[in-house]
């Protein structure tokens, strides 16, 4: 499988750009592109549209599909800033459109793809335009069973193998099933995936990594789909220890509390027995 980065410096090669006049173009450094073709590090959603702008290739390759340059094409009938005539008469709005529905017609190419989801801007419909950058392929096999890709944004589920900037498969439904890993909508403006728990009569989106509290949805919450495939190669080392690091980092402080308690020669039964009384009062206070 050609990898992102192997893919971003054979299109810098074939452009004839050095590491460091793409890096200049992009405005980072050579020593960033150089991680990204190494793939220690990888791109956000708006530095791969840069990119794939700068190289002249589409996202879709670099994300490992077949079409080279199509959205080259897609981009000049989308800017309403570029004029472009048919016998000698500009085209209209309408004739726009259609153009652009053609060229977003099939894929010709013997996988499917699926719309690929950076930052949720509008949840209606979720398939919008502007909240897809790009098109992933998928395996035929999935065809029917995912409806979009997720670009995650964060390590909330790092414990569990996702990591930031990786991409997940999902099915839209704005339903789950207890335990499931979901793609969801919170504060009307992020977007997050979590398990989804039923809990006490409740639903939580709980992480997989000790630095990310729970969230308890609440009213405009929305889930949007629910995790599939991950669409990744196998995760680096790094990614274990930052994980390993997290969770140590996490106990650590437990291990303070404990030795404070044993410290004043107060037993683990006792906290334990204290803990179960405070969460008993709290629910029958919550009761009322």
């Amino acid at each position: 499988m050609t990898t992102l980065g192997a893919r971003i410096k054979e299109a810098r090669t074939l452009k004839g750009n050095t590491q460091a006049e793409l890096g200049k173009l992009l405005g980072t450094s050579d020593a960033t592109i150089n991680r990204y073709e190494k793939d220690i590090r990888k791109p956000d959603p708006d530095t791969l549209s840069k990119l794939s702008k700068l190289l002249d290739v589409s996202t879709d390759w670099l994300l490992g599909g077949k079409e080279y340059r199509k959205f080259d094409i897609v981009e000049i009938f989308q800017d309403s800033n570029i004029k472009i005539t048919a016998s000698g008469k500009p085209l209209t709005k309408e004739q726009r459109l259609n153009i652009l529905r053609i060229l977003n017609g099939p894929v010709s190419s013997a996988k499917p793809h699926i719309p690929l989801l950076g930052k949720i801007k509008t949840v209606a419909p979720l398939l919008t335009d502007q909240n897809i950058i790009g098109q992933v392929e998928i395996p035929a096999d999935l065809e029917g069973k995912v409806d979009f890709a997720l670009y995650v944004r964060d390590n909330s589920m790092i414990g569990s193998g996702i990591n930031d900037k990786d991409i997940v498969l999902c099915k839209q439904q704005e339903t789950a099933s207890s335990g499931q890993i979901v793609a969801a909508l919170i504060n009307e403006a992020e977007t997050t995936l979590r398990y989804f728990i039923q809990e006490d009569e409740k639903n939580l989106l709980k992480s997989a990594n000790p630095e990310y509290k729970d969230i308890d949805l609440q009213p405009g919450a929305q889930l949007l789909g629910y995790a599939v495939k991950i669409l990744k190669d196998p995760p680096l080392i790094s990614a274990y220890r930052e994980y390993n690091s997290l969770k140590e980092e996490h106990l650590q402080e437990w291990n303070n509390v404990i030795e404070k308690a044993l410290s004043f020669g107060i037993k683990p039964s006792a906290v334990d027995e204290f803990v179960g009384t405070q969460v008993e009062i709290a629910k029958k206070l919550k009761g009322k």
